[in-house]
């Protein structure tokens, strides 16, 4: 199957992305994927994008799988097609020792009966218009590529401190956001106070201006709104922007489902040493399904497969990676500490 394939099944399904988006992923994103396919003959009739990404995950850094374009042709669908890619990727994922996948649902219960469940929260709102016209001490502006270093340095700081899953932030990383920006007349800017480096954010957008993310020190936040305004040269047009919590209502977007459990529960650490047996129940992946001896100390975490003792607790997987990411609590558990803060905002 070619590439070309896949686009036009894309362009038949998603008609609301442009020409000059799919024109960016296509040169910039497809050719590090993995597009997996159902196909009739001489036409392509099911797909998903698995796009690599490589996340902070607690203090390791972790290869995961962002699944979009999740399309069937609509006289295919209800065939039990794209039940059958999704498993089948997640398998064979999991054979790699990845820890796990995520996306951004369309519709959550598409992908709840595979155990994906939501485990972050978008903070995103409008900037205040009553405080557009205050004075700033801060600067706005567009960001240049000899800059990417510096501010690859300050995101990484800055999110480290505040979450422990994110995706890494390279020079690779800014370049790429960039031409993804760029595809719908959007830029990079970079926040400047004193000469020094207090923000980053992107954005894109005509009809109104979308800032896809927005970091910057909790210092400058009060001076935001009038800074962007100003950068934007608009006093009267709404824009709205996702931050790190300091603006706007939460909103579920991302969800993720465990693939390696063994792998992932390698960042996990204990407040106290701790073994103990626990059956987690995974209908889709083998390797995760059964009775498992998992110990914990302050610096390690091991999970190992056994069959000679009763399970203490039992979990579904899909609990499981709720806990693990910080969604929900276990009785029992508590000593035990999950992951601590996710900030996902890549969409592609």
């Amino acid at each position: 199957m070619e590439a070309a394939d896949s686009r036009i099944l894309w362009e038949q399904i998603f008609r609301e992305d442009s020409e000059s988006f799919l024109n960016y992923y296509y040169h910039i994103k497809v050719p590090a994927n993995w597009i997996q396919t159902d196909q009739e003959p001489g036409q392509l009739v099911s797909m998903i994008h698995w796009n690599p990404y490589r996340l902070h995950v607690r203090n390791r850094l972790m290869d995961t799988r962002y699944l979009i374009a999740v399309a069937t042709k609509p006289e295919y669908r209800h065939q039990g097609r794209m039940a059958h890619l999704l498993k089948d990727g997640l398998r064979q994922f999991a054979g790699t020792g990845m820890p796990f996948a995520w996306l951004m649902p369309a519709d959550p219960k598409i992908y709840e009966p595979f155990d994906f469940r939501y485990i972050y929260e978008k903070r995103e709102g409008i900037l205040p218009k009553e405080e557009r016209s205050a004075a700033v001490s801060i600067q706005v502006c567009p960001l240049a590529e000899e800059d990417y270093e510096p501010v690859c340095a300050f995101l990484e700081c800055e999110l480290s401190a505040r979450y422990e899953v994110y995706a890494e932030r390279t020079p690779a990383y800014l370049k790429m956001m960039q031409a993804e920006v760029d595809s719908e007349g959007g830029g990079q800017a970079v926040i400047v106070r004193e000469r020094e480096i207090a923000g980053y954010f992107s954005w894109w957008g005509s009809e109104q201006i979308e800032i896809r993310e927005l970091v910057c020190l909790d210092a400058v936040t009060g001076e935001i709104p009038a800074a962007v305004s100003a950068y934007f040269g608009e006093d009267t047009r709404e824009i709205k922007g996702i931050t790190t919590g300091w603006l706007g209502e939460p909103k579920p977007i991302i969800m993720a489902r465990i693939a390696s459990l063994k792998d992932l529960v390698t960042v996990i650490r204990s407040r106290l040493p701790v073994t103990f047996t626990l059956n987690v129940e995974d209908p889709i992946i083998p390797e995760n399904d059964g009775i498992f001896r998992w110990s914990l100390t302050a610096g390690t975490s091991v999970l190992e497969r056994t069959d000679e003792e009763e399970p203490e607790f039992s979990v579904a997987i899909s609990t499981f990676t709720e806990w693990i990411f910080g969604v929900v609590s276990i009785p029992g558990w508590e000593d035990i500490l999950p992951l601590k803060g996710v900030f996902l905002n890549e969409i592609v």
